[in-house]
């Protein structure tokens, strides 16, 4: 599993299309952290996606966002940490903080923006919500999500390549 998710990072790296939509989606994403920078919640999601977590949290780290940086450090760690965010992503959507609803162009509320929720929502493991917009990454990106992501026990950071599939099928 753990050579599957290298030659995973190491493919979606040098995939052409992959840089291409970088190139596009550069500096998409909203407000970052306390600093003026070029770097957003988008694009720390985009590294999460390539399995650059240590990359993504330097960048939550240069751009302020400390408290992000700190999540993204532990995400690879226990199940445990998965569930406690995604007990404060559901926490948040019963509070009326985070939207339901696939808007595309933000949420209903003004408290966090698509691309943080969307971090927050992969974090926590939960691929299944409509929010996520895999389907905005190349499958090569949507793959490793459902291989080192998933809220489902039998998958997640030390889940097997067989469920990992299924996940993403």
């Amino acid at each position: 599993r753990l050579a599957l998710c290298h030659w995973l990072n190491a493919a979606i790296t040098t995939c052409p299309s992959i840089q291409a939509k970088d190139r596009m989606f550069e500096n998409v994403g909203g407000r970052g952290g306390l600093h003026s920078s070029t770097i957003t919640p988008f694009s720390i999601l985009n590294e999460l996606t390539k399995l650059n977590i240590s990359h993504a949290t330097e960048m939550a780290m240069e751009n302020g966002d400390l408290r992000l940086a700190t999540l993204l450090s532990q995400s690879v760690g226990s199940q445990v940490t998965r569930d406690y965010i995604s007990t404060q992503v559901d926490m948040w959507r019963n509070w009326g903080i985070v939207s339901n609803n696939d808007d595309q162009g933000g949420m209903s509320s003004n408290y966090i923006d698509d691309a943080r929720q969307r971090i927050y929502l992969l974090l926590s493991g939960q691929l299944t919500e409509k929010k996520l917009r895999l389907k905005e990454f190349h499958w090569l990106q949507a793959f490793a999500m459902h291989l080192c992501f998933n809220v489902d026990t039998k998958c997640g950071a030390n889940g097997s390549i067989r469920h990992g599939l299924g996940s993403y099928r």
